[in-house]
């Protein structure tokens, strides 16, 4: 217990660096939909900062040819327009080692730092502020603040303070700093294929400070509606591709009592209201006085670790 106080008191101390760190993180916008050199700017600022305490660093470097054949790949080019040109070596992702004793069991600690993309600054309450890092009356502003460069700031902090207060480490650590996981975890893919195996993991996401001992899942659906293009006057509701969209829509919904079943078998989802299934893109037609000969509905299915791919 003693140690513990003295490793609390040292980062009470140190604050301030923890409050730089972030700023500094957010301040690159490593957007995962960019060229990837705001990733790759956040991740110098993670490679300085562990090798500053003694690790290791290498890039998670997986040829392409390689990690597609994974069964775990998340193929990512699939999932429509935006991501058609996507790579899985585009966005860079780090392994940090600090060996200690072979022999000893091995913890991974997982973060991301890949953020969404801002699409329109008008929604935003201080718009100027999106890449900032400002700590305003004690929240900081800026795209990852929460999800989740805070939450690798804040395991690099406690790292240094840890190594610094002891003695000596009772496990290996590894620290996976990845891209991609906003869109699936190649990057945490590319860890796992290139690097040693954890025993154990510890990832920090925001989850209101609650021990989360398991995570919600999800998979990618496109759904192709077909119609028929005639002239107005000779139209039928099953010829537009719109209409058959939205009964498809309609039944889409009527699951989800099912899969939010299934996620509440989970001790810490037990008392979930979440939404299972989200249908967030409708795209379809042309002309407004003709049915739609295509329309897609786009979305995703959240899934329980209790769930298999062919559930």
């Amino acid at each position: 217990m003693d140690n513990i106080n003295k490793i609390i008191r040292s980062m009470d101390d140190d604050i301030f660096s923890l409050e730089n760190l972030l700023q500094e993180l957010i301040n690159c916008y490593p957007c995962y939909l960019s060229d990837g050199s705001g990733i790759a700017k956040a991740q110098s600022i993670v490679k300085r900062e562990l090798e500053s305490i003694g690790f290791s660093v290498v890039v998670a470097d997986v040829p392409e040819s390689e990690i597609k054949k994974n069964p775990n790949y998340i193929r990512v080019e699939e999932w429509g327009e935006s991501f058609r040109n996507y790579s899985p070596s585009t966005n860079q992702s780090l392994i940090g080692s600090l060996i200690v004793d072979k022999n000893l069991p091995t913890l991974a600690l997982n973060g991301h730092v890949d953020v969404e993309p801002v699409f329109d600054l008008s929604l935003w309450k201080y718009p100027h502020l999106f890449k900032s890092g400002k700590l305003i009356n004690g929240s900081f502003y800026g795209r990852g603040s929460t999800d989740m460069l805070g939450g690798v700031a804040g395991m690099l902090f406690c790292l240094k303070h840890v190594l610094r207060n002891s003695s000596k480490l009772g496990m290996n650590v590894l620290f996976h700093s990845v891209s991609d996981e906003e869109i699936g975890g190649n990057g945490t893919l590319k860890c796992l294929i290139k690097g040693p195996k954890p025993n154990y993991a510890f990832i920090a996401e925001p989850t209101d400070l609650s021990i989360c001992n398991a995570s919600l899942g999800f998979y990618h659906f496109v759904v192709e509606c077909r119609g028929v293009p005639v002239h107005m006057s000779q139209a039928s509701k099953a010829q537009n591709a719109i209409d058959i969209a939205f009964e498809v829509y309609r039944r889409v919904n009527n699951l989800r009592p099912i899969f939010l079943k299934q996620i509440q078998v989970i001790n810490d989802f037990k008392e979930s209201r979440i939404n299972p299934i989200i249908c967030g893109r409708i795209n379809g037609g042309n002309d407004p006085a003709v049915p739609a000969e295509h329309c897609n509905l786009e979305g995703v299915v959240f899934s329980s670790p209790t769930q298999t791919k062919s559930d």
